[in-house]
């Protein structure tokens, strides 16, 4: 049987002004790296087109 689905937490205007600022940040070398990885990465079709 399927668990229930927690209701989405508010957010008051503390949050979302620290949302801001998180978003608005630099990215650090290990976040930068990360991005790279995951634009490198060999790209898996998952649907064979030729059929």
């Amino acid at each position: 049987m399927a668990k229930p689905i927690a209701p989405t937490p508010i957010f008051d205007e503390k949050d979302v002004d620290d949302l801001k600022k998180y978003m608005k940040r630099p990215l650090t070398q290990q976040e930068k790296e990360f991005n790279e990885r995951v634009k490198n990465a060999k790209k898996i079709p998952r649907f064979n087109s030729s059929r």
